[in-house]
């Protein structure tokens, strides 16, 4: 349960509410984002708005979104700005649920302004939604119309180019929409500059970069494990398998580092997280009975679902992630995982071309393409002194500190970012 951080009373007076929709138990990266809020921000206490099914593991929240209301606020968007056919669609399907006259505007909105009323929030108070999409934008914009001047401060951080919505027409019609409202009660983030770049050009919306919140490993002064500290030089796979994350390869550059490792340059360890039917018959299922011949290459199997403390554990076990990611959707949007392994102090072998390209240029990373380069660049990697990994990493956990203490909406008050 999250406990507010000392602060004047007079400061504590001002609140902040985080809405965070997909916040329902203790697992994935999202409390840790919200820990992180409360430590950047102990003027502010601190409220929640999460998920229909949010288990009240944080302490109670101030609301939650329906899950009718999330598909409620998809059928009045694709009658407003559908094609005929979806308008026809969706319209029919609300009058035949009898929510056609009663939810023509957003439900999500409603959920929004309902919460935001409730805490009594007014033009002192701020509300950070820091995974983003249109529904949230457009609910937003709704509550500052209605409220006018009293309205809340609203802070959005978005972080994929497609905002949440799949359909490419609905998608631009409604931004053309949003970006035509000027207000000073909001400011619009992503985390990397190459999002908010494109965002800029194609949709013309005022949006700034470097908006980033730790995942699942803290910024803290601890550092784990050091280049093979424990023996082998350990690779991590980390999160279920997904194709934009180039999962399908892995068996493919496992097989090219133990070819290339015949000189056995390295002992080499991947530790790669899934299902059991990932492994059987999925997107692992070349790594199953692997056989590295000479080549001194181990694969470490774990589950994709452990508790928060266990995953840290394994995290902080390896000294570099591998990411072999499809860069048509990470050239724009940032990883999690590479803010992880910036703030544990670990290398990053990642596809050239990859975003958050501040994070990755301290010596910190190597970028490859072919399954073997990726060999390649394993395996020297595993051959770095210790002092010169330990300045690499030290110098980009520095600029990732650097970066979230002095960002706008932190330093010197939210104030700075409006």
């Amino acid at each position: 349960m999250l406990e507010q951080p000392e602060a004047p009373a007079l400061l504590q007076s001002r609140r902040m509410l985080v809405v965070e929709r997909k916040l329902v138990r203790n697992h994935g990266h999202f409390q840790t984002q919200i820990w992180a809020l409360q430590r950047l921000l102990p003027n502010y206490s601190l409220h929640l708005l999460a998920g229909e099914t949010y288990d009240d593991f944080l302490g109670p929240a101030a609301g939650k979104f329906s899950d009718n209301a999330v598909r409620l606020t998809k059928l009045a968007t694709r009658a407003k700005y559908g094609n005929t056919l979806q308008k026809l669609a969706a319209c029919l399907t609300m009058a035949a649920n009898g929510t056609f006259f009663k939810h023509r505007a957003s439900p999500l909105a409603d959920t929004l302004g309902e919460t935001c009323e409730r805490l009594g929030l007014n033009r002192d108070d701020l509300v950070i939604i820091p995974t983003a999409d249109l529904n949230m934008l457009e609910a937003a914009l709704a509550l500052i119309d209605n409220k006018k001047d009293t309205a809340p401060k609203f802070c959005l951080r978005f972080l994929s180019p497609d905002f949440g919505e799949p359909d490419d027409g609905i998608r631009k019609r409604r931004l053309d929409v949003a970006s035509r409202v000027r207000t000073d009660r909001l400011a619009l983030y992503s985390e990397t500059e190459e999002l908010a770049g494109y965002v800029r050009e194609r949709f013309g919306l005022a949006i700034q970069p470097y908006f980033y919140l730790p995942c699942s490993v803290e910024l803290t002064a601890i550092r784990s494990r050091g280049i093979g500290g424990r023996g082998a030089f350990r690779v991590g796979v980390f999160g279920a398998p997904r194709s934009d994350k180039g999962s399908h390869r892995l068996a493919g550059i496992v097989e090219a580092t133990a070819k290339a490792n015949r000189g056995n340059f390295a002992e080499i360890e991947f530790v790669v997280q899934g299902s059991e039917n990932d492994f059987e018959r999925g997107a692992y299922k070349g790594l199953t009975g692997f056989d590295p011949g000479d080549g001194k290459v181990q694969v470490e199997m774990h589950s994709a679902r452990m508790p928060p403390d266990e995953f840290l554990a394994l995290f902080q076990s390896v000294d570099a992630v591998l990411l072999p990611y499809d860069v048509s959707v990470y050239g724009l949007q940032g990883s999690g995982i590479v803010q992880d392994a910036v703030a544990a102090r670990k290398l990053i072998i990642h596809t050239d071309k990859m975003s958050m390209a501040e994070l990755l240029a301290h010596g910190n990373a190597r970028s490859a393409t072919t399954d073997e380069e990726f060999a390649h660049q394993i395996i020297t990697s595993a051959q770095i002194g210790e002092a010169e990994l330990e300045a690499a990493t030290e110098q980009a956990f520095a600029h990732f500190q650097r970066g979230q203490t002095e960002h706008p909406i932190f330093h010197g008050g939210a104030e700075r970012a409006w």
